[in-house]
């Protein structure tokens, strides 16, 4: 394990329980992270027809919850709702790109950058609850999950 690993690892620790105890500190420490993942969904939802409105990466408390960030769309449909639900996971690939390239940097600092950003990058590819009830609405998940994972993989 290299070192960039470690840090990335620490970094997803260190914004995980800093956003279990202060909601600023938390918030802020994943706004890379937070407008990546809306930046997907955006995205993909313009790409796909879904239809994006508004976009909000600025953190907001609602009741007991956080919610970090959002995309509106006005035309969510069968053929949209899946990928555009989903998008975030595409993040995962970036991230694995960004890995690759910040090893080849021997600067310590630039490790430690770009490791925080990685961090944000695999923190902000898992979908929200909001986010998969959006995929699972209609019956085709199966069927877009497996040709999804195959094209991702046949990129990769």
């Amino acid at each position: 394990m290299s070192i960039h690993q470690v840090l990335v690892v620490v970094f997803m620790f260190l914004i995980q329980q800093s956003a279990r105890d202060s909601f600023w500190v938390g918030s802020w420490l994943k706004i890379p992270g937070t407008l990546t993942h809306e930046l997907a969904h955006l995205l993909i939802g313009f790409l796909s027809n879904a239809k994006p409105v508004t976009l909000s990466v600025l953190p907001k408390r609602e009741g007991k919850s956080i919610i970090f960030g959002e995309v509106t769309f006005t035309n969510i449909a069968w053929y949209n709702a899946v990928i555009t639900g989903l998008a975030p996971l595409l993040l995962i690939f970036v991230s694995l790109s960004l890995d690759r390239y910040a090893r080849t940097i021997p600067d310590v600092m630039h490790n430690v950058f770009w490791a925080f950003i990685e961090a944000n990058l695999l923190l902000s590819s898992i979908p929200s609850p909001t986010d998969l009830r959006i995929a699972l609405r209609y019956s085709l998940l199966p069927a877009f999950i497996v040709v999804f994972a195959f094209v991702l993989l046949r990129l990769h």
